[in-house]
């Protein structure tokens, strides 16, 4: 577990940390004002936040820092630490949504299990969202693993949610790319006809490298355990070259993985970094565009709509991303992600990209046809229309060192 402890007297807060400690792998960061803590929690991701209630900046820090990360939008679990439980500080902090408080005198003795109460009751919370509020394509593969009737079946879905989220990483990446004029190399480039787990995690490792700090790639792949996701894609390769696991053996493996699944889902729910829609109307009031949207979340084909709010023109029945930060930039996503009606009344399906019809190792043309996986379906389909050279011009054209 990934612990920011914020409080000026350093020292009596590593003495209390020993309480937690032990037997336990967690990660403590340390800092000694409210400015720092913030700054860390924009730039890094933790589990909890342990949070003096008095020290810099001005009297009262920790109740800044807690007022600030409700107005970012930020849902990261706080314990406050406080001199007296019942002071008005206190009080304001629990109303700032701090989900605990333990006086320092109690710290040594309850810290731990107050922790871990939190970090229960976190879950419950977070099951519930990443089923209705996450994007579309993890939140079917979370259904998936959590109505999973076998452990093989289990282990199957788990690898899916993983392999759903190297996906989504990818397109968003990808698209980023092409705003911020990184261009992929060649070789990334020929593997992407035939994408497997592997190639959609290279891409991200490539992107991640390449794109400015700060991009919504940055931001999704930092909540992740990237060793995880390392034995993940091998252990995904084993189960397409043959290997068998039989039903003990995918118990052990799923025992052995799931807390890291479960950490980083809830490190996700804190803040999304992005979220993903289709234009479905938009009207204009002599300053801003107003735009009727359906957006890309949860397991149901039934999406939720909503409405956006941009400067420039966005086109009908395309498909965007919005940054969830302050500048809300939108950016956007077709052809890599195709949004459209379903045959059902109200139900809505999503084509992922997913390679293109041609000889992997055949140069590009420009006409081939792009393929799609479909979320609801799984199945995967290259009769939609879209062609190579209608991908971002951050794919399509080569970079200097490629000609």
């Amino acid at each position: 577990m990934r612990i920011l402890w914020a409080d000026d007297q350093l020292e009596l807060a590593k003495t209390f940390s020993l309480s937690i400690l032990e037997g336990n792998k967690h990660k403590l960061t340390f800092v000694d004002d409210g400015q720092k803590a913030l700054t860390l929690l924009n730039d890094r991701v933790f589990d909890v936040v342990i949070l003096d209630l008095a020290m810099p900046p001005g009297a009262w820090g920790g109740l800044w820092v807690l007022e600030r990360l409700r107005d970012l939008g930020h849902r990261i679990p706080v314990i406050v630490l406080s001199g007296e439980g019942r002071q008005p500080e206190t009080i304001k902090a629990i109303r700032y949504g701090a989900r605990d408080f333990i006086t320092k005198e109690q710290a040594s003795t309850e810290l731990s299990e107050r922790l871990a109460a939190i970090l229960g009751e976190l879950w419950s919370e977070v099951h519930r969202e990443v089923l209705t509020s996450f994007p579309s394509q993890l939140a079917l593969a979370y259904k998936r693993y959590v109505t999973s009737a076998t452990p093989q079946g289990k282990m199957r879905a788990f690898i899916d949610i993983y392999e759903q989220a190297l996906r989504l990483a990818s397109i968003v990446g990808l698209a980023e790319a092409g705003l911020h004029n990184v261009t992929i190399s060649a070789q990334v480039v020929a593997q992407m006809a035939r994408p497997s787990i592997g190639t959609w995690h290279r891409i991200v490792q490539t992107l991640n490298k390449q794109l400015p700090p700060g991009t919504c790639l940055s931001k999704f792949w930092r909540s992740i355990e990237e060793q995880t996701v390392t034995e993940v894609v091998k252990t995904r390769n084993e189960v397409a070259h043959g290997y068998e696991f039989g039903e003990l053996k995918a118990e052990s493996w799923l025992l052995y993985h799931q807390p890291s699944l479960f950490a980083w889902l809830a490190r996700l729910w804190q803040r999304i970094p992005f979220s993903v829609f289709a234009v479905l109307s938009s009207s204009y009031d002599g300053m801003t565009l107003t735009h009727n949207v359906v957006a890309l979340e949860g397991e149901s084909a039934v999406l939720p709509k909503r409405q956006v709010m941009s400067k420039e023109n966005l086109v009908l029945h395309h498909s965007y991303l919005e940054a969830n930060a302050d500048d809300r930039l939108i950016i956007p996503l077709y052809p890599l992600l195709l949004i459209e009606h379903g045959d059902e009344l109200g139900s809505w399906r999503a084509h992922c990209f997913d390679g293109w019809q041609s000889d992997r190792n055949a140069p590009l043309g420009g006409g081939e046809q792009l393929r799609y996986l479909e979320l609801w379906s799984g199945k995967r389909t290259d009769s939609l229309g879209s062609v190579v050279k209608s991908l971002p011009s951050s794919i399509w054209r080569k970079p200097p060192n490629d000609r």
